[in-house]
């Protein structure tokens, strides 16, 4: 009997393993079962779809506009992917190498100037070899009056994808290479018949320009007090701008940027100890204190020639020729003697100095290869009296520069046709 009733009970789970019930307990038919209908259907669903996107992306791609694309992309990878890579590399053994400062930036001007936004084809994407092409240049101007203009260099060129060919063709600027542009303005750049005669296939390209400009009146608010002030703080375990009440934030102890393609930041401070409020040495104390001037790269391009740069600092404030030595690399500065109208010590540039800058850090023809800032330090006196008997002295240190900004190329992809094979 035990052996008939686990036979049944056998049957039956063999019956049952491919049905379920319902809550009603209908019968319904088992999960897997309709997976197993349903998945050849999915399959064959799914690939049709792959088909689809691989024919179109196939159809796409060898076509002239895909082609375009492709050629246009490879040019981006070249100028930013790979560069950005070794740009971070740089980037990180620069700011090992030495100290950065840092800056604020004005929330109402975050770009101040004119950039290249686009540079496009206006006589067609896909053109007959010996037909004459034009690229218009098209500018982002923020925050500029409709008065202000820019004295610009333009230059640009025709570029064959295939690099093994080294195909470079300079194009003609129109109205002028050199050219004053403003709100409204309109330059193009045109390849002749000429140029592009025997042309066939995918070319790129590159339009970019060259402009004056400057970054004023960079100005760093410092506090002063002696080491008698110090010392009572110190002992007293007080912090200065608590001390005296002065409601002062880290941004107001930093450099106002407002959008030039160069910024400029600064930091002051004791050796060793960057900082405010700076403290002056008095009787037989000697206080070695320091200014420190960052230029940084804000926009996309790269400084073709550093003008000029001066440093003005307060009455009673000069570089430390003793410990900074003639000028160097590291702190490039000569004196211009006192401003007649404020007596503060104006320094300028050492044109020595200057021109050996671009040879000392150029590596592709830049002012910051790789990295985006440069920091030059030098040592200052400041003399024993410049706080007197006040509790503290609020003075500013200056710094304005002038330079030829190179803004970054753009670039716009063309089609040829051989007439040979049109």
């Amino acid at each position: 009997m035990f052996f008939m009733r686990w036979l049944k009970r056998s049957a039956r789970k063999e019956i049952l393993k491919g049905i379920s019930f319902n809550k009603r307990g209908e019968e319904s038919v088992s999960t897997s079962q309709e997976k197993s209908r349903t998945a050849p259907a999915m399959k064959i669903f799914v690939m049709f779809i792959l088909l689809i996107v691989i024919v179109a992306g196939v159809g796409f791609f060898t076509s002239d506009r895909g082609q375009r694309l492709a050629a246009e992309g490879v040019a981006t990878i070249k100028s930013w992917t790979i560069d950005k890579a070794s740009d971070f590399v740089a980037s990180i053994f620069e700011f090992g190498a030495q100290e950065h400062f840092g800056s604020t930036v004005n929330s109402s001007s975050t770009k101040q100037g004119v950039d290249l936004a686009d540079f496009v084809s206006v006589t067609g994407q896909r053109l007959p070899a010996g037909a004459t092409v034009d690229f218009e240049y098209k500018f982002a101007f923020s925050n500029v009056k409709s008065s202000d203009t820019f004295d610009a260099e333009f230059a640009c060129s025709l570029n064959s994808t295939a690099e093994d060919e080294g195909l470079n063709i300079p194009g003609e600027i129109i109205p002028d290479i050199q050219t004053t542009i403003s709100k409204g303005s309109a330059v193009f750049c045109r390849f002749s018949g000429d140029d592009t005669e025997g042309l066939d296939g995918e070319y790129i390209a590159y339009g970019g320009y060259k402009f004056e400009d400057e970054t004023k009146y960079a100005v760093l608010n410092v506090y002063f007090i002696s080491d008698t002030v110090n010392e009572q703080l110190q002992a007293q375990a007080k912090d200065f701008f608590d001390a005296y009440n002065l409601d002062i934030s880290s941004s107001d102890l930093k450099v106002t940027y407002n959008g030039e393609p160069i910024g400029i930041a600064m930091g002051v401070g004791a050796a060793g100890e960057e900082g405010q409020p700076v403290v002056v040495g008095t009787g037989e104390a000697r206080v070695y204190n320091t200014v420190g001037i960052t230029l940084e790269n804000k926009w996309n391009g790269d400084i073709a020639d550093l003008k000029e740069v001066t440093l003005t600092l307060p009455e009673g404030v000069t570089l430390n020729d003793e410990l900074n030595g003639a000028a160097s690399l590291g702190c490039p500065f000569i004196s211009f003697g006192t401003d007649r109208n404020t007596g503060d010590n104006v320094y300028i540039l050492d044109e020595s100095v200057r021109e050996n800058i671009f040879d000392f850090y150029i590596q592709d023809n830049s002012f910051f290869g790789k990295a985006d800032k440069h920091t030059f330090q030098c040592w200052v006196n400041i003399d024993e009296d410049f706080v007197g008997e006040a509790p503290y002295v609020k003075d500013t240190y200056r710094v304005d520069a002038k330079y030829i900004y190179n803004v970054k190329d753009a670039v716009e992809a063309v089609t040829f046709v051989s007439t040979e094979t049109a």
